[in-house]
């Protein structure tokens, strides 16, 4: 384990998928909040590469 005390948490923190998750929604909340439009373009790339994604992996999966 690397790092300790708040290092180390601030890395838990950075790296943890729920925790990232958390990041994401709050950041875009705030965004929404002091620059509607910028948020809802970032909101849409956001959905149109999670969609591309998802169309991949499904892609990927019928090919095994």
């Amino acid at each position: 384990m690397r790092g300790t005390g708040m290092r180390h948490a601030v890395g838990d923190l950075a790296t943890c998928p729920y925790c990232a998750g958390l990041w994401t929604a709050t950041a875009l909340t705030v965004a929404h909040f002091f620059a509607p439009a910028a948020a809802r373009v970032i909101t849409t790339a956001l959905s149109a590469g999670a969609d591309l994604l998802q169309l991949c992996c499904g892609r990927l999966q019928d090919d095994s």
